[in-house]
């Protein structure tokens, strides 16, 4: 196979019945110069053999660690093999317009820039979410959150892809990773470019990273996850350090609200009390200190008032002080 323009690298865990639309919207590309490679991140079901009988052309090349290495070494060990001008990261369970490829492709012929970003679509909701436009840079867009740190809505030329991997060697993570990997791939790029198409559907809270049970939240899970984002966070801090140290302030901003969107998140999904006190208690060290303030001062009394049903109406019959959810969400990422 000649060198293709695109290469498209998918991570695949425990994915038997789930990868029909993901496949077959690769099938239905109206642009056909692209290779795929798939990796099996140690699947304990049977997707290694479906993906043997779904994608039995030269087109793909199916990888399998033994083992469960995480998302982000999955993606690593796909970006090591990527042959093509320009690669894409597809998630399993997602999948492309039918014209993706081809508008990529146009695109990049006019202007052949380092990094494009394009816009996706939230599925089964229909939600269009244009890419960004912004007078800053993109990578000070990023840093700033301005751009979310999602890897698989925009593509990467080859030298990008190259200069990341020679500048990090892979670790575990299955949390955040995106936090990192953009940092990365961004730092790496001189020039962007903006495609206002909608080229990828979202499947909502189905993919890899989103695979944990927030149903029966409990302080090992949360220390898992904990675990996880804070390794991505460490990492990204001391790529940043190294090689883009003009952002060091940014980045450390980025790691505090890492920690305050799952803190966030696993006590609004608690009803004990206790719990919750469980979770915060982690942050109570002195590099998370603000994060634990914060959680002391904001968290704390908006949880109590959702446990006790108290709604912005019933507050505001009381005469007492309170802050909106909009208030609140404005000064908890402050």
């Amino acid at each position: 196979m000649s060198k293709p323009f695109f290469s498209i690298l998918i991570p695949a865990f425990n994915q038997v019945g789930l990868m029909d639309k993901c496949i077959a919207s690769l099938e239905k590309q109206s642009f056909n110069d692209f290779e795929v490679i798939i990796v099996d991140d140690g699947s304990t079901d049977a997707t290694y053999e479906m993906l043997q009988k779904m994608c039995n052309t030269d087109q793909y090349t199916i990888l399998r660690h033994e083992v469960n290495k995480s998302l982000l070494v999955a993606r690593h060990t796909a970006m090591k093999e990527a042959k093509g001008k320009y690669i894409l990261f597809l998630d399993s369970d997602d999948y492309y317009m039918n014209d993706a490829l081809e508008s990529l492709h146009d695109f990049i012929e006019n202007n052949p820039v380092d990094i494009v970003r394009f816009g996706y679509q939230e599925v089964p909701e229909e939600v269009e979410k244009p890419p960004v436009v912004t007078s800053k840079s993109d990578m000070l867009a990023l840093m700033d959150a301005d751009i979310t740190p999602t890897i698989w809505k925009n593509c990467y030329s080859e030298r990008v892809i190259s200069k990341a991997l020679s500048r990090f060697e892979p670790f575990y993570c299955n949390m955040s990773e995106d936090v990192f990997y953009s940092t990365v791939l961004f730092s790496c790029a001189e020039s962007f470019g903006v495609l206002d198409k909608v080229l990828y559907n979202y499947e909502l809270g189905t993919g890899m990273s989103t695979s944990y049970d927030h149903t029966n939240h409990n302080y090992d899970k949360f220390m898992k996850v904990f675990d996880s984002v804070n390794n991505a966070c460490m990492h990204m801090l001391d790529y940043v350090s190294k090689y883009a140290p003009e952002y060091e302030k940014q980045a450390k901003k980025k790691v505090k609200a890492a920690h305050k969107f799952i803190l966030m998140n696993y006590c609004f999904k608690e009803a004990d009390m206790c719990k919750m006190v469980d979770y915060l208690q982690v942050y109570r060290r002195p590099e998370y200190r603000e994060v634990y303030e914060d959680g002391c001062r904001l968290l704390i009394p908006l949880c109590v008032r959702q446990t006790l049903g108290l709604t912005d109406d019933k507050m505001e019959k009381t005469g007492l002080e309170y802050m909106t959810l909009e208030q609140w969400l404005a000064q908890w990422y402050e």
